[in-house]
């Protein structure tokens, strides 16, 4: 009998969401992100993980509106349009970070 698999607990998704995080941005302090760098990481992210990914990236734009508030940065650098609501992979259309991705290739970034 096959045992039941059971979902991973929230706290170690969230560690898998940081990381994901920290592996292209890590170095960068926050008042050095810029748009073109935040497009580039979500933009390499794996795009058939659609909510883990906005996930990432919701807790990225988190932090930047932190960063405001605390007065380190003027403006937030995501700026990816429906990074957090990736609804497009689930109704076959093209998503956002689908074209932010073919976007950064064309680009060079």
């Amino acid at each position: 009998m096959a045992k039941k698999q059971t979902p991973p607990h929230p706290h170690r998704i969230r560690i898998q969401v940081f990381q994901l995080i920290e592996a292209k941005l890590g170095k960068l302090a926050v008042r050095d992100l810029t748009a073109t760098a935040v497009r580039a990481w979500f933009a390499g992210l794996d795009s058939s993980k659609p909510t883990r990914n906005g996930h990432a990236y919701a807790i990225l734009n988190m932090i930047c509106n932190t960063a405001i508030k605390d007065g380190l940065v003027v403006a937030n650098p995501c700026d990816v349009r429906g990074a957090m609501n990736p609804k497009g992979s689930q109704t076959g259309q093209d998503s956002d970070h689908g074209r932010t991705a073919r976007y950064c290739r064309q680009a060079g970034h």
